[in-house]
């Protein structure tokens, strides 16, 4: 059944975002959360688990550090080469394919003796989570029109959230407890089982007819989707995100390390507090912000673009507050950036989709994914490391500062150049 066949009070309430259940829409987007989560406590279960892998291999911090950098540097690579298929080819077939990937190349990667083994693999999740992340996206914008857009992104960005609270704790106790291995090889048994089950809720809705108003699919719309891609309504929302990867990466990878450092935590106190400060402020952050720019966008076309400057610009000083001595100001530093960020989320993507045709939306996303991957969390990681191995990781911690200032910099610009009816069309 299309979704244009679903009685019109139906199509209403998935609009509205009222209805998860019983309606076509509703388990889909569920699927894709779900499936989100999954990737996300993947993701998030090395960072845990690093402070006990770190210590059994006896590794260095620019050694850890190049592992994460190793994984995003495939990952944007393969984010523009597999990104074209989702525009050619069925994504609920290519979604649940992402996840039966990764989930193998993780179990894969804790086979070997050798680290550089795990490295290897590691960096073969990479380019799965990346097109997973191209055509999941471009899925959800599908189902769910120009108007409520944000809040459809920012409930699926919300798995994030859970990723990282169940990552982070789930990755330090059973690598504490069971061995390093064990995490990753929990992950992939339930990424099988799950990515077989998706294939039963996903369906491919009508894309292909949606470009942009009174443009057909023929003659000059591909000029002009391709021009799409040139807006500064697009190019600065991802030089944002941008930003925004670059930080998050960084301050993902190591601040279970700096806590165990600095605030005198255990490997399994670290993660458990980072846990409950990403489910409490991810959850606010990122519905609040999908809520607040829905709400703003009906009044200011350029809403997604402030509401994330604004949360680069509060970030900066939440930096500064974690590199301090003192428990407490450190604790709510970590906090408040959590909480700027994650609200940034959901407008930063809304922001990206909005600016393209639906017949470009694969095609964008997979060179966004690319961008922000190649100026941010390929890069973090890494140089945090390097940084903390010169001068202390409390030195590179600080080196998030400047790119977060820089995203509200560059959304401030690209406010400028978004046009009052930014191109949409909804949902046949």
């Amino acid at each position: 059944m299309e979704l244009k066949s679903l009685p019109s009070k139906s199509i209403e309430l998935e609009r509205s975002l009222g209805v998860f259940k019983g309606t076509k829409v509703g388990l889909a987007l569920l699927t894709l959360i779900a499936l989100n989560l999954l990737n996300h406590v993947g993701r998030n279960i090395f960072a845990g688990a690093q402070p006990v892998i770190q210590k059994t291999i006896h590794a260095s911090d620019s050694t850890m550090g190049a592992v994460s950098s190793w994984f995003f540097i495939a990952y944007m690579f393969a984010a523009p080469l597999l990104g074209w298929l989702g525009d050619r080819f069925p994504r609920r077939i290519l979604v649940p394919g992402c996840v039966l990937w990764w989930s193998c190349a993780l179990g894969v990667a804790t086979v070997g003796r050798d680290f550089h083994w795990f490295s290897n693999a590691y960096m073969m999740v990479g380019v799965a989570e990346a097109a997973f992340g191209v055509y999941a996206i471009a899925l959800v914008s599908d189902y769910y029109p120009h108007a409520n857009r944000s809040k459809a992104l920012s409930l699926y960005i919300l798995a994030m959230t859970g990723g990282r609270a169940l990552g982070f704790p789930l990755g330090g106790w059973l690598a504490q407890t069971f061995g390093w291995q064990t995490p990753f090889r929990f992950i992939a048994g339930v990424g099988i089982l799950l990515g077989l089950l998706a294939m039963k809720f996903l369906f491919e809705p009508r894309t292909k007819e949606r470009l942009w108003p009174g443009v057909s699919s023929e003659g000059n719309g591909s000029a002009i989707s391709l021009r799409s891609l040139w807006r500064k309504s697009y190019l600065f929302a991802v030089l944002g995100l941008a930003m925004e990867n670059f930080a998050f990466g960084g301050l993902s990878v190591w601040l279970p390390t700096y806590l165990h450092r600095f605030a005198g935590y255990s490997v399994v106190h670290a993660a458990g507090v980072l846990a409950v400060v990403a489910l409490v402020c991810g959850t606010a952050g990122t519905w609040t912000g999908g809520l607040v720019g829905e709400m703003w966008l009906r009044r200011d076309h350029r809403a997604l673009y402030w509401i994330s400057a604004v949360g680069f610009f509060v970030a900066v000083p939440c930096v500064a507050s974690i590199l301090t001595y003192s428990h407490v100001p450190m604790l709510c530093g970590v906090v408040g950036v959590n909480l700027c960020l994650f609200m940034n989320l959901g407008p930063l993507n809304a922001a990206i989709l909005n600016s393209v045709p639906a017949s470009m939306r694969s095609t964008a996303i997979a060179i966004s994914l690319f961008s922000i991957h190649a100026f941010g969390d390929a890069i973090s990681p890494r140089l945090i490391g390097l940084i903390s191995d010169a001068r202390g990781l409390r030195l590179g911690i600080s080196a998030t500062i400047i790119p977060l200032a820089a995203g509200g910099l560059f959304l401030m610009a690209g406010a400028r150049g978004v046009p009052h009816q930014d191109a949409m069309d909804d949902p046949a």
